[in-house]
C-alpha cells in the first residue's frame, strides 16, 4: 500500500497518498525566472511526495552513474543515474528512489528484506536533502547545534566527526539542530539554521562513548555502520530556527593538537560548495544561482578550518575550544 511522507521545513509526519495541497506542481505561475524562486515554490518546497512501492530486486542498469557517494572503505553507498526526465538514486542492496526532475515526486522501491524503517531513514538522511537542494534551498552536509541563542555548524566529509561533535555538545547540556543535512534560510541580517529531523546518526563506538546505552535500547536501524538515535532521553533537539554565526570545516584528523584557522574568500566559498547537497550537476542555471548564494553566505558567516586528534577523552577540551573560538575568536589550547 503506497504511503507518503509529508515534510515541512520543521517536522515530519505521515499522511495518506493524496496530492499535496497547493497549486498544480507543473504550474509555473508565481515563479520568478532567473532566481531561486524558479526552483523553490513555497508550497512545493513544503511537501515532498514519498511513495513506498512493493519490494523487488534491483535491476541491472546499462547506463553509467553520473555521480556516486562512497563509504570510507571505497564501496558505493549511493549511485546517481538519469532516468527519463528525472533521477534514480540507488542504494545498493537496500532501495531505489525515483525522483522527478523538479523534486516534487519521489517513489521508493525497496529491495526484498529492506524494512519501511530503513526506507524512511534513507529518505530523511540522504534523499530529502538532495530534493530540498533541488528545490532551491541551501542544504549542506553538516550538523548544527544551538549555542547561546544562535547556532554553530560542523561541515565535512563522511567520517570527519560532524555527528560526534553534535552529540558531544548535546550531552554537555546543549541542543542539536541538524545532523547530516543542514538547511539554511536567508534573513535580513544573515542566515538561520532550520531544525531538521530530531535524530542523530552515530557509529557504535561513538554511541558507547557518549551515551553508553545498549544499542537495542536506543531504537532506530543500524545502517552503514551508524545507529539513528531519536531525540529524547539521551539527546536534546532544538525545534526553533537559530541564526548561524560560525561554521567549522573539519579536517581528516591528522593534527596532534587542536588546530584552527580562519577561512575567507575563495577558500571559504570552495568549502561551502564542496559540502552542498546537489542533485543535478548539469543544471548550469541552478549552479550559477547557488554559487551566488554561497558567496554571500561565506561573507556573512565566520568560517574556520578545524582539525584535531580523534580521541573521545579529548572531546570536553575540544568543545571548550570550539565555544571559545566561536564566541571570542580565540582557540583554546
Amino acid at each position: 500500500m503506497p504511503w507518503r511522507l509529508e515534510h515541512r521545513a520543521i517536522g515530519t509526519g505521515l499522511r495518506s497518498c493524496s496530492e499535496p495541497p497547493g497549486r498544480d506542481s507543473s504550474s509555473p505561475e508565481g515563479r520568478a525566472p532567473g532566481t531561486h524562486e524558479e526552483y523553490a515554490d513555497s508550497e512545493q518546497a513544503s511537501f515532498d511526495d514519498y511513495r513506498l512501492e512493493d519490494a523487488r530486486a534491483q535491476k541491472s542498469l546499462n547506463d553509467q552513474p553520473f555521480h556516486q557517494w562512497t563509504l570510507p572503505d571505497g564501496s558505493p553507498w549511493t549511485t546517481f543515474y538519469r532516468c527519463g526526465a528525472g533521477f534514480l538514486l540507488r542504494f545498493p542492496r537496500f532501495a531505489d528512489f525515483h525522483v522527478s526532475e523538479d523534486g516534487c515526486d519521489t517513489c521508493c522501491i525497496p529491495v526484498p528484506g529492506t524494512s519501511e524503517e530503513i526506507c524512511h531513514h534513507l529518505y530523511l538522511n540522504q534523499v530529502l536533502p538532495l530534493i530540498q537542494g533541488r528545490q532551491g534551498k541551501l542544504v549542506f552536509h553538516a550538523s548544527a547545534v544551538a549555542l547561546g541563542g544562535r547556532a554553530i555548524a560542523f561541515l565535512g566529509a563522511s567520517g570527519r566527526g560532524k555527528s560526534t561533535l553534535a552529540a558531544a555538545f548535546t550531552r554537555a547540556g546543549m541542543e542539536f539542530l541538524a545532523d547530516d543535512g543542514m538547511v539554511l534560510e536567508s534573513t535580513e541580517v544573515g542566515y538561520r539554521v532550520l531544525p531538521s529531523h530530531p535524530s542523530i546518526r552515530l557509529r557504535l563506538d561513538t554511541q558507547r562513548a557518549l551515551i553508553g546505552s545498549d544499542p537495542e535500547d536506543l531504537g532506530g536501524p543500524l545502517l552503514a555502520g551508524k545507529l539513528r538515535i531519536e531525540a529524547g532521553r539521551y539527546l536534546s533537539h532544538c525545534d526553533e530556527p537559530r541564526p548561524l554565526f560560525a561554521a567549522f570545516f573539519l579536517g581528516e584528523g591528522d593534527s596532534k593538537t587542536i588546530d584552527a584557522a580562519p577561512l575567507q574568500g575563495a577558500e571559504a566559498v570552495t568549502e561551502w560548495v564542496r559540502h552542498t547537497f546537489i542533485l543535478d550537476f548539469d543544471d548550469q542555471a541552478w549552479l550559477a544561482l547557488h554559487f551566488e548564494d554561497v558567496a554571500t553566505l561565506s561573507e556573512t558567516v565566520t568560517c574556520y578550518r578545524l582539525d584535531y586528534p580523534r580521541r573521545f577523552e579529548d572531546l570536553d577540551k575540544l568543545r571548550a575550544a570550539i565555544v571559545g573560538l566561536a564566541t571570542s575568536k580565540q582557540v583554546g589550547a
